[in-house]
């Protein structure tokens, strides 16, 4: 985990328009999901702050199996200035059903803002 890091956020997609400064940068790493989850339980034990907006809860359910305690969140994020960006999508959705997923459903981010 790198240094100033002050919150993970994490979220199912790169929201733009949460962002207000009139330009920035992205750095953008993909990870495994293995990789993704051990990053997040890292900053947890180094007491960074862990916000979730994810609300597919087969998504929810499954990172709560390996160790995080998250609860589904359809809240609107707002980036803040030190805040790293943990997106985590599932590979083919289907929509209109609630399917289960397993590591190897997902596509997993890491996105540094500067």
């Amino acid at each position: 985990m790198r240094l100033g890091i002050k919150r993970i956020v994490l979220l199912n997609a790169l929201p733009l328009n949460a962002f207000s400064e009139p330009a920035f940068d992205l750095s953008v790493v993909r990870v495994t999901p293995q990789s993704f989850i051990e990053e997040i339980k890292n900053g947890m034990e180094k007491g960074v702050e862990v916000i979730n907006y994810i609300r597919h809860p087969a998504t929810v359910s499954l990172l709560n199996t390996h160790g995080l305690n998250l609860v589904p969140s359809s809240g609107l994020y707002t980036y803040r200035n030190g805040d790293v960006l943990f997106i985590v999508t599932v590979k083919a959705p289907v929509r209109g059903t609630e399917m289960q997923v397993s590591l190897s459903d997902l596509d997993c981010f890491i996105v540094f803002v500067r």
